[in-house]
């Protein structure tokens, strides 16, 4: 399989060396010179240094028609647009990406991203587990639910639209798509996730 992966930096290093190991393809891009240096000392794959949301530094990491765009960055938008460029222009059908923000999650399916997980909506359900487990209860039904969707920590998307352009009004999409999953958790499963 050929991979992408944009952004990040001790996960990016953890993934380059378990994807290698495994047989596969493996492009990085990342604007973070000195971490580009040490991920091209210690891995024998390419490394593109460049702004991983800007089409231009894609387009030098030479990724058309690879197989998964992973994007690992500390911003949600950025990782939104990483993932929609590599699907629109690159032909990268499958992507993955984290969200820091737990409410992005059901903005990001909308939008077409195909797996988005949230490390902080993971832990805040597994440290609500654990403290009902040490108090001896459950939580109800309702815990149990909560419980379940912890577990699930990736969140798969089986359609998207594919008029949105990858950045036009991003901001303005992701305050709306905000607003809209919070109006969706008032009459839905009360957490804002499908």
């Amino acid at each position: 399989m050929r991979v992408v992966i944009a952004g990040g930096r001790s996960r990016t290093d953890f993934l380059v060396e378990s994807l290698v190991a495994g047989g596969n393809d493996v492009v990085i891009v990342n604007n973070d010179r000195a971490w580009c240096e040490h991920l091209a000392a210690r891995h024998d794959v390419p490394v593109v240094c460049g702004d991983a949301t800007k089409r231009y530094v894609l387009d030098d990491a030479d990724i058309e028609g690879f197989d998964l765009m992973i994007a690992l960055s500390d911003s949600d938008a950025d990782n939104l647009v990483i993932c929609q460029m590599a699907q629109f222009y690159f032909g990268i059908e499958r992507q993955v990406c984290t969200a820091y923000n737990p409410r992005n999650v059901a903005v990001f399916k909308k939008l077409g991203i195909s797996s988005v997980v949230s490390a902080t909506f993971v832990l805040s359900k597994l440290i609500e587990e654990a403290s009902f487990a040490a108090l001896g209860s459950t939580g109800g039904r309702a815990g149990e639910r909560r419980a379940d969707r912890a577990r699930a920590a990736v969140f798969e998307h089986a359609g998207h639209d594919e008029s949105l352009d990858a950045t036009a009004g991003l901001r303005r999409v992701l305050s709306e798509g905000l607003q809209a999953a919070d109006d969706g958790a008032a009459g839905g499963d009360g957490e804002g996730h499908a």
